[in-house]
């Protein structure tokens, strides 16, 4: 935040935030965040994003409901803060078009969609698309990409959501469900007018008929060119806004 023409932050899934000089390459500790905000559970960072005068990150250590040791920080150069103790895992956002941060989460109940809008944290409640995702290591990669100019895609729990990167009269608009999938998607973009996303399958069954097989992991690429890249809109709970169900902070 002090000088981003020359330093870069870097987020360890272990929880260590560093402040790297893009020139020498010379690393710097500013804190390890277990010990900062007092985490019990095994760390599992995911994601993080620098605006608004702040550093926002994610932790996804999840692991049986009724945790309450993963959670969304915030640093402004100076303190830390907690936005949430539920499992988060990306911060996405852009440099200009009011700088609005997206954050994604969950809990036992929902979809934790949080949004910072000048300064000023917005929480939302949205779909789940099934039961799959319940847990740190399925629920590791789930990315916010702007797919194309000016527009982003939200993998978030089984379901795909378009998102506008701007905030319209300081609020939320354009959050729209779009297809429902079964993979652990690491990242995606679109490639030569497609949607390219990486995949992860893996299976205990061994066999040449299992996915995977051997109970290893294999990880692919695949694309789709229509506008539901993978499958129907499926969601087990309504949408719910702006806390009508307690998120733990």
């Amino acid at each position: 935040m002090t000088d981003p023409k020359n330093l870069v932050y870097m987020l360890t899934m272990e929880g260590e935030l560093y402040e790297l000089d893009a020139a020498t390459l010379k690393p710097r500790l500013i804190t390890d965040l277990v010990k900062q905000m007092g985490l019990t559970a095994r760390p599992h960072f995911k994601g993080g994003f620098t605006g608004q005068g702040r550093v926002v990150v994610a932790n996804n250590g999840f692991y049986e409901f009724g945790d309450n040791g993963a959670g969304l920080f915030e640093w402004d150069g100076k303190n830390w803060k907690v936005i949430s103790r539920k499992p988060h895992m990306e911060c996405m956002g852009r440099e200009n078009m009011g700088n609005v941060i997206f954050a994604t989460g969950w809990d036992e109940s929902s979809v934790l969609f949080c949004a910072l809008v000048k300064g000023k944290w917005q929480r939302y409640r949205l779909l789940k698309g099934g039961h799959v995702h319940n847990q740190a290591w399925q629920t590791e990669w789930m990315r916010i990409r702007e797919v194309e100019t000016e527009h982003f895609l939200m993998d978030i729990h089984e379901l795909m959501y378009e998102l506008q990167p701007i905030a319209f009269e300081d609020a939320i608009w354009g959050v729209k469900p779009i297809c429902n999938h079964l993979r652990i998607i690491p990242d995606f973009c679109s490639f030569c007018g497609l949607l390219a996303l990486g995949g992860k399958r893996q299976s205990k069954v061994s066999g040449p008929a299992a996915i995977g097989g051997s109970g290893s992991a294999r990880q692919t690429t695949f694309g789709s060119g229509g506008s539901h890249p993978v499958g129907e809109v499926l969601g087990e709970r309504p949408i719910l806004l702006q806390e009508c169900l307690p998120i733990h902070s």
